[in-house]
Protein backbone atom coordinates (compact mmCIF):
# COMPACT_ATOMS: atom_id res chain seq x y z
CA UNK A 1 0.00 0.00 0.00
CA UNK A 2 1.55 3.63 -0.89
CA UNK A 3 -0.08 6.75 0.75
CA UNK A 4 0.10 10.35 -0.11
CA UNK A 5 -1.43 13.19 1.26
CA UNK A 6 -1.28 16.86 2.22
CA UNK A 7 -0.42 17.88 5.58
CA UNK A 8 -3.39 17.04 7.18
CA UNK A 9 -2.45 13.65 7.97
CA UNK A 10 1.00 15.30 9.60
CA UNK A 11 -0.13 13.91 13.11
CA UNK A 12 2.91 11.28 14.49
CA UNK A 13 0.05 8.92 15.78
CA UNK A 14 -1.22 8.30 11.63
CA UNK A 15 2.18 8.12 10.23
CA UNK A 16 2.79 5.49 13.44
CA UNK A 17 0.02 3.45 11.81
CA UNK A 18 1.41 3.27 8.12
CA UNK A 19 4.85 2.92 9.42
CA UNK A 20 3.47 -0.19 11.47
CA UNK A 21 1.36 -1.13 8.55
CA UNK A 22 4.41 -1.48 5.79
CA UNK A 23 2.85 0.87 4.07
CA UNK A 24 5.32 3.85 1.96
CA UNK A 25 4.19 6.88 1.70
CA UNK A 26 4.32 10.62 1.82
CA UNK A 27 3.01 13.55 3.47
CA UNK A 28 3.59 17.19 2.95
CA UNK A 29 4.97 19.12 6.16
CA UNK A 30 5.22 22.98 6.95
CA UNK A 31 8.43 24.71 6.47
CA UNK A 32 10.25 24.43 9.58
CA UNK A 33 14.20 25.65 9.67
CA UNK A 34 15.08 22.68 9.61
CA UNK A 35 13.14 21.44 6.58
CA UNK A 36 14.11 24.79 4.64
CA UNK A 37 17.87 23.99 5.47
CA UNK A 38 18.16 20.61 4.13
CA UNK A 39 15.40 21.47 0.85
CA UNK A 40 17.96 23.83 0.07
CA UNK A 41 20.81 22.11 0.07
CA UNK A 42 18.92 19.85 -2.37
CA UNK A 43 20.87 19.26 -5.82
CA UNK A 44 18.84 19.60 -8.84
CA UNK A 45 19.61 15.94 -10.04
CA UNK A 46 17.74 15.34 -6.74
CA UNK A 47 14.32 17.21 -7.92
CA UNK A 48 11.95 14.08 -9.81
CA UNK A 49 9.39 15.56 -12.04
CA UNK A 50 5.90 14.19 -11.18
CA UNK A 51 3.25 15.91 -13.57
CA UNK A 52 2.91 18.82 -15.94
CA UNK A 53 -0.11 20.92 -16.15
CA UNK A 54 -2.40 22.41 -19.18
CA UNK A 55 -0.99 25.77 -18.21
CA UNK A 56 2.86 24.06 -18.08
CA UNK A 57 3.26 24.13 -14.71
CA UNK A 58 6.03 21.02 -13.80
CA UNK A 59 4.91 19.68 -10.30
CA UNK A 60 8.72 18.36 -8.75
CA UNK A 61 9.12 16.34 -5.78
CA UNK A 62 12.21 15.23 -3.60
CA UNK A 63 13.43 13.14 -0.62
CA UNK A 64 13.86 15.28 1.47
CA UNK A 65 16.65 13.81 4.27
CA UNK A 66 14.47 15.73 7.86
CA UNK A 67 13.36 13.40 10.51
CA UNK A 68 10.56 15.34 12.84
CA UNK A 69 11.47 15.26 16.48
CA UNK A 70 9.16 14.36 18.93
CA UNK A 71 8.15 15.37 22.39
CA UNK A 72 8.15 11.58 23.43
CA UNK A 73 10.47 9.32 21.71
CA UNK A 74 10.62 5.58 22.45
CA UNK A 75 14.09 3.90 22.66
CA UNK A 76 13.51 1.78 19.63
CA UNK A 77 11.44 4.11 17.58
CA UNK A 78 11.95 4.44 13.78
CA UNK A 79 12.51 7.34 11.80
Amino acid sequence: MAVRSDSAAYEQGILDHWAQQGWRFAVSADMTEALRKEVLALCHEDWQAWSQQRNGVVRQGAAVPVVPSRKYEERDAQP
